[in-house]
């Protein structure tokens, strides 16, 4: 009796096409992962886009400081104060929508340390009332110079009728109060800067001082022949007793 020959399908399996395909394990992890990771960082962008709007230099598209986390409002005062205000100087400011139409001038900005003007907005703002302005009273035009803005520019310029004079007020308005309030801030940070450079200034004079004193030892113990540490007491030594 012959025997069987074996063929090659003894040995291996034949792929079955229909067979259900196997999922990779890891590439599943990889997919479940994305959405969180990329929630993550979609979280942090926001976050980073609020601050840097927060900090927004232009008056118009600024966030108001009572707006702003308790414990930023502080660090916005300073960061706003120490940039000073935002004064543009255009070639030609465009005409508000008056029946008689006026520009902003660039002039006013000498006339009023205090003064803003928005490209954004075409709109004068108040720094000061900005940064330490209580909230809005509700009456009418309290927040014109930190909200709205102000371009009625024909109230400009009209003697005891300028618009600007009249918020400026009195020595107790409110915007005076902020401004004494502007003022006292910019002197305390300004303080401590000078505070600093005249530390600074005591630590380079006493760091030179020992430097002179360390370079003229060193010139004194080689003139002399002298050891940098120990003395030579022995017969011979010219220099019995110097010590340093």
């Amino acid at each position: 009796m012959k025997r069987k020959l074996k063929t090659i399908d003894c040995f291996f399996q034949r792929d079955n096409p229909r067979a259900t395909p196997i999922e990779n394990p890891n590439l599943t992890n990889v997919q479940d992962s994305d959405p969180i990771n990329l929630h993550t960082e979609a979280a942090e962008l926001n976050q980073q886009e609020t601050l840097a709007t927060a900090f927004e230099r232009d008056p118009g598209k600024r966030v108001q400081i009572l707006r702003l986390p308790f414990d930023q409002q502080d660090e916005a005062r300073r960061f706003y104060i120490s940039e000073g205000p935002y004064q543009v100087i255009l070639d030609e400011y465009p005409l508000n929508d008056a029946s008689h139409a006026r520009r902003f001038q660039s002039n006013w900005f000498k006339q009023f340390s205090w003064l803003e003007y928005s490209p954004h907005t075409d709109r004068a703002y108040c720094l000061p009332c900005f940064l330490f302005s209580k909230k809005p009273i509700g009456k009418y035009g309290s927040d014109t110079f930190t909200v709205k803005g102000f371009n009625n520019w024909k109230k400009v310029n009209e003697g005891k009728e300028c618009a600007f004079l009249k918020h400026m007020g009195n020595s107790g308005s409110a915007h005076n109060y902020s401004v004494g309030c502007f003022n006292n801030l910019k002197n305390s940070m300004t303080h401590i800067d000078k505070v600093m450079v005249k530390e600074n200034e005591k630590l380079v004079a006493e760091a030179r001082l020992r430097l002179t004193t360390t370079i003229n030892s060193i010139r004194w113990l080689t003139f002399q022949g002298c050891p940098f540490r120990g003395h030579d007491e022995s017969q011979n030594s010219l220099n019995q007793g110097f010590l340093m």
